[in-house]
């Protein structure tokens, strides 16, 4: 599967993709980076963050975009898989998605880095904690609203801090309000997360393991256009 097919980055990328496209489970484990949890907001619910990314992070400009799963297992829908559908093995093979034939229809996806600022205490009351790093992943509402903020604000969102709001259940759970509140200096050793590793796509096989075999190799001859 070559290393850099499945996601796009800029603002150029995104506005590309735009055009094409109209806490078990929330964990997302990663090596490199740690635990990272997703960014989310119960309705009605109004938080602060402070972004993190700026104009370039590991190399890759910002926002990382991608083609994003939402699948339900076990009666939880909090679990993300990149989507395969289309990518070329190394011997040539275009692959399907086993979610795409199961029926579950990607998204365009956009990640963002953020600081969450809200205060929270351990269900034993042993611990406590604010300012933890979030995975920020925002469809496509709110990724053009944030682009705007991104050319407002100098073509980077980094140490800018807002107020969220969600404001009913049928609003996008990151919120859908960003009040700007202040531009924080934030040190160098605050780094955005590796996305291409955390959102590096699972193999055929693994993703098979999750949906069940929906028929084929899920090779070249599969693909119908």
């Amino acid at each position: 599967m070559a290393d850099d097919d499945w996601f796009s980055t800029g603002s150029d990328a995104a506005e590309n993709a735009l055009s094409k496209d109209d806490k078990k489970k929330e964990e997302r484990k990663a090596a490199a980076e740690g635990e990272l949890w997703r960014w989310w907001m119960k309705p009605g619910e109004e938080k602060f963050l402070t972004f993190v990314d700026g104009e370039e992070a590991n190399g890759l400009q910002v926002p990382f975009i991608y083609q994003e799963h939402q699948q339900k297992i076990d009666g939880d829908y909090r679990n993300w898989f990149t989507c395969i559908d289309g990518m070329v093995t190394e011997e040539g093979k275009k692959l399907r998605c086993p979610l795409c034939q199961a029926g579950n229809n990607p998204y365009l996806a956009a990640a963002f880095t953020v600081i969450d600022h809200t205060e929270w205490t351990s269900k034993k009351g042993d611990k406590t904690g604010k300012d933890d790093l979030k995975l920020f992943v925002c469809k496509s509402q709110v990724l053009k609203m944030l682009r705007k903020q991104m050319k407002k604000k100098g073509g980077s969102l980094r140490g800018c801090k807002y107020e969220v709001t969600r404001t009913g259940d049928k609003t996008p759970n990151t919120g859908d309000v960003f009040d700007f509140e202040d531009k924080i200096e934030l040190s160098d050793e605050v780094k955005v997360a590796d996305y291409r590793m955390l959102m590096k796509p699972k193999s055929r096989k693994e993703l098979l393991t999750i949906v069940g075999d929906v028929g084929g190799d899920g090779s070249e001859e599969e693909v119908k256009f």
